[in-house]
């Protein structure tokens, strides 16, 4: 079989992407996210919580959810489904040190659980730290020359 033939095959049955389709449901797994995130929001200040407060523990209940449906196994086929859209939002980050840490179960504690929850998340922590000193080294030699933020 030559190469081209061989290109053919491949192409005629390679699994076709819809991307629009994948768009849409990223948008509205992200968008629905940001539905219930502000629905807890509003929750939590209707119970007479201050509403800085409020943001901390509708991200907390987030995080939470998040690790329960890993656990459950359920929240897979929610991110098969919506993609990018939960897992770029804080729910993301909570089923990247759960999952991680699952699987370093078999392991024990200590060795497994503790040495494997941040594989994933340990490079988005660490970059993160690093550009939050960046930027406020250049705020402050901005404000030392006199550019105001």
């Amino acid at each position: 079989m030559n190469k081209i033939v061989f290109s053919k095959i491949v192409k005629d049955n390679k699994p076709k992407k819809y991307y629009f389709k994948e768009y849409l449901l990223a948008f509205l797994g992200g968008g629905l996210i940001g539905l219930i995130s502000q629905g807890l929001i509003d929750l939590y200040v209707y119970l007479g919580i201050n509403e800085d407060i409020a943001i901390v523990l509708t991200s907390l209940t987030l995080v939470s959810v998040t690790a329960l449906l890993t656990v459950l196994s359920l929240y897979k086929y929610l991110g098969q489904l919506f993609g990018a859209g939960l897992f770029v939002p804080i729910s993301g980050f909570s089923n990247s040190m759960c999952s991680s840490s699952i699987e370093g179960k078999t392991e024990g504690y200590i060795a497994g659980v503790g040495s494997r929850i941040f594989s994933l998340a340990g490079s988005v922590i660490s970059y993160g730290v690093f550009f939050s000193v960046f930027v406020v080294i250049i705020r402050y030699l901005l404000s030392f020359f006199g550019v105001s933020l």
